[in-house]
């Protein structure tokens, strides 16, 4: 007799560069080669990570174009009319998550998926939603990503204060199990929200498996200078407080020989060219754009840095780490320091702090750690632990995971 290989479902907004897409697109790959049959659905069609994807996984677009989230939300707006009890909730929901809701529940309703896992805030409100919609026995596992309470301070949209923790007290109770990546995120999403502490589960991002550092150094020019190179990677976006990086390594310059490269892609692009021309440090900062493998960059860089102004986790401390690169961060919100034993196995500055952030920049270049601590401390973060902590929230009652077939 075979038996029938539990379906997996994650659903994600879109696949773009961010760190929760990396880690789902790292996850879906993780649970086929345990032999799970595997969905990813997306909200909207977005090609960034495409080719990272296992061949097995099946990705479901819920829709694609302005006129197919028109239909969407047209169709929705009369399913409401039906239920009163979600009215408000859904209608709480920006236009765009609410548009996600009717081919979600369509989608749970054909495909029968025994279990969901979502990410960030409105996508887990969104899953939820169209879980209660489509009235399935899949188990669905919600996902906290980020600072709850950060994330809510810096927005500029006022309904997020007035409304998203009254909608996760309500909703997020309804999901079989509430996993957030940090116990900071968990104490500070139960503060945000009043759900119970012990209602949450804390599991880290993994980022690495065998063969994740196997690709050799990048081989660029600045890499076989003697000047070392400070690396830092993640969207050009306001979160990661590039500017402030650029600033306290124009102090540190000041110093000594050093260059900067920061590997990514976003809004901010302007704004950090135009500060790179203001300070004289268009050749000491590279910014090469987004990069798939950034291992091979952290292998060849002399220190890694995160400047970051909050941050969920930070995976890209792990990957330094895992490179065996010294690192250097921000002490955000939320993950940082926890990756980091509070400074154990790298400096942490206060946010914002060019000084500070110049100065354990130099100390670290002056006296760096064995790279053999940095790994050891990085392998606590593997994904084959973090594959077995979400199986068991997944499929609780599988008690032989890796018999599945």
């Amino acid at each position: 007799m075979v038996t029938r290989r539990p379906r997996l479902a994650l659903f994600v907004d879109r696949l773009t560069q961010g760190g929760v897409q990396h880690s789902f697109v790292g996850l879906a790959n993780a649970f086929v080669d345990h032999g799970f049959g595997v969905d990813l659905v997306v909200g909207d069609r977005c090609n960034w990570h495409d080719h990272d994807l296992a061949e097995p996984i099946e990705t479901f677009v819920l829709h694609s174009g302005a006129r197919t989230r028109h239909i969407a939300i047209e169709f929705h707006e009369r399913l409401i009319a039906k239920a009163a009890m979600d009215r408000k909730s859904i209608r709480a929901l920006p236009i765009r998550w609410r548009s996600f809701i009717p081919g979600l529940a369509r989608y749970l309703m054909t495909r029968r998926p025994d279990t969901m896992l979502s990410a960030k805030t409105l996508g887990n409100l969104t899953a939820l939603l169209a879980h209660r919609r489509a009235h399935v026995a899949t188990r669905l596992v919600v996902s906290e990503r980020s600072h709850l309470s950060e994330s809510i301070q810096r927005s500029r949209k006022r309904w997020k204060e007035a409304r998203l923790p009254s909608l996760i007290h309500a909703l997020y109770p309804k999901a079989d199990a509430i996993v957030a990546i940090s116990q900071h995120v968990a104490d500070d999403l139960a503060a945000t929200s009043g759900l119970e502490p012990e209602s949450i589960t804390k599991i880290h991002n993994g980022l690495l498996r065998a063969g994740a550092l196997d690709h050799p150094p990048d081989d660029h020019p600045w890499f076989d200078d003697d000047r070392p190179v400070i690396l830092a990677a993640g969207r050009f976006r306001r979160q990661k407080d590039f500017p402030m990086l650029i600033r306290a390594f124009a102090k540190l310059r000041a110093r000594r020989p050093a260059r900067l490269m920061i590997i990514g892609e976003g809004e901010d692009r302007a704004i950090m060219e135009k500060l790179i021309r203001e300070l004289s440090l268009r050749d000491d900062v590279a910014l090469p754009g987004f990069k798939p493998n950034p291992f091979a960059f952290m292998k060849a860089a002399d220190l890694f840095v995160m400047s970051s102004t909050h941050e969920g986790f930070g995976n890209v401390l792990v990957e330094a780490l895992a490179a065996g690169c010294p690192v250097v961060s921000t002490d955000c919100p939320a993950g940082p320091f926890e990756i980091l034993d509070g400074g154990r196995y790298g400096k942490l500055v206060p946010v914002g702090d060019e000084d500070a952030m110049a100065n354990a920049i130099e100390a670290t270049l002056d006296h760096p750690p064995a790279p053999d601590l940095l790994r050891s401390r990085a392998s606590e973060f593997s994904l084959d632990r973090t594959v077995d902590s979400y199986l068991a929230c997944l499929l609780p009652d599988r008690l032989d995971h890796s018999t599945a077939a």
